[in-house]
């Protein structure tokens, strides 16, 4: 049997191979990265460099120091411990990027330590999904049969409406790009750093989600395609065997649980932050002695779980797709208040802007408006009803609230 894509890339960056050997799956072998990136764990590797003996590190070009995990903590401990880390990258010539520069496993694709035909390793959950995705983006494109495009539309509704009906879909895999802010108060000129960071991490976000999704429509028949519910590890199965399917879904399953714990972590903040500025009940902002909003975390978590219960009788895609959707939706509506809050801001400037600055702006800001409206209504009926009616369950606490402060 031939080698696979996994084997030949471990023998061409193996180490000590006897000349005629061939790497297969289930070998002992080294292998020497062209990069190791390290975070915030770089504060635990430091002791047992020196545990060794060792003093200076052989090649200083291949680890990549990237602070990124707690870079929210300014307790005197944590930046201690990364004046250490920072004191030895540079006792050492290794590359350093500290806290506010950026997340690490975007940080070595965009300073350009990963590209085609390297070897990185890196201490971080979700570098080996983008490496999954980017595997089956790229090499999936060889495997393309032009059949599996026809018809290119098999909805059996117009393709405007079949258009409409995904953008919803379309636009939970960039939930959260507003995130890119919360850390505006540590990170250099955020004025200029992040809206750049936000549109390149989008891009390139947006690169690999399209050839992956070509890939996997161009290898998978349309009609085992459309009832897949896992369509990336079926095309890796088609194209490298059943291996390559468990080796994707397990890398999906790591990913997904490193952004479940981002999404806790968020939900009992908003609900939080929110209280702070008297739109909740007190309640969901009181902290733990540990520092966590214990009652936005639990209330949250036991309204997600209802909503999951009462969908679930439609099975587990339904429920799922049913959730993206809810959840897509809850989230375009404040976008479309945002960019009516924008143009009505732009519209405020007329007579201190230039004509042809304040026009491009506010066709920019519309054309966000018109976007998000467009993908509510794509977002479908139950999704829109059950949206509202959480909407609506909030106007009695906002109207409590305010005359609580009255």
């Amino acid at each position: 049997m031939p080698q696979t894509i996994t084997e030949k890339v471990v023998q061409a960056h193996a180490v000590g191979l006897p000349p005629d050997a061939e790497v297969l799956a289930g070998d002992m072998v080294t292998v020497r990265p062209a990069h190791v990136m390290t975070h915030d764990n770089t504060g635990a590797v430091l002791p047992k460099f020196r545990a060794i003996g060792a003093t200076r590190v052989a090649d200083p070009s291949q680890p990549v120091f990237t602070l990124d995990h707690n870079v929210q903590d300014t307790g005197e401990e944590n930046l201690a411990k990364y004046r250490r880390i920072e004191e030895f990258a540079a006792d050492q010539g290794i590359t350093f990027f500290p806290a506010g520069a950026g997340i690490g496993h975007q940080l070595m694709v965009e300073q350009g330590f990963v590209h085609p035909g390297t070897l990185v390793v890196a201490s971080d959950s979700h570098s080996n999904m983008y490496g999954a995705l980017a595997a089956v983006g790229t090499l999936g494109l060889v495997h393309l049969q032009r059949s599996n495009f026809t018809p290119f539309n098999a909805s059996g509704t117009s393709t405007v409406s079949a258009v409409t009906a995904t953008a919803a879909l379309t636009l939970w895999a960039f939930l959260g790009l507003e995130s890119a802010t919360v850390p505006a108060g540590d990170v250099e000129r955020p004025d200029w750093t992040i809206p750049r960071a936000t549109v390149l991490g989008t891009l390139l976000a947006g690169a690999v989600y399209v050839l992956g999704t070509v890939a996997v429509m161009g290898v998978i028949p349309p009609a085992t395609l459309a009832t897949s519910t896992s369509p990336f590890a079926d095309a890796a199965s088609i194209m490298w065997g059943p291996w390559a399917a468990n080796a994707i879904a397990a890398g999906a399953a790591i990913s997904c649980f490193g952004a479940l714990n981002g999404w806790i972590l968020l939900q009992g903040q908003v609900p939080m932050a929110a209280a702070a500025d008297g739109l909740l009940p007190r309640t969901f902002g009181r902290l733990s002695p540990r520092g966590t909003p214990v009652s936005g975390l639990v209330i949250s978590s036991a309204l997600v779980t209802v909503i999951v219960a009462m969908n679930y009788t439609k099975g587990l895609v339904s429920a799922f797709t049913f959730i993206i959707l809810l959840a897509t939706l809850a989230t375009l509506v404040p976008y479309a208040f945002s960019s009516l809050a924008l143009a009505r801001m732009q519209w405020a400037e007329r007579g201190h802007v230039p004509a042809r600055q304040l026009i491009g702006a506010l066709a920019v800001t519309l054309l966000a408006l018109a976007y998000s409206i467009w993908a509510i209504v794509g977002s479908g009926g139950d999704a829109i009803l059950w949206g509202s009616l959480l909407l609506l369950a909030g106007v009695p606490v906002y109207a409590g609230m305010r005359r609580g402060r009255a």
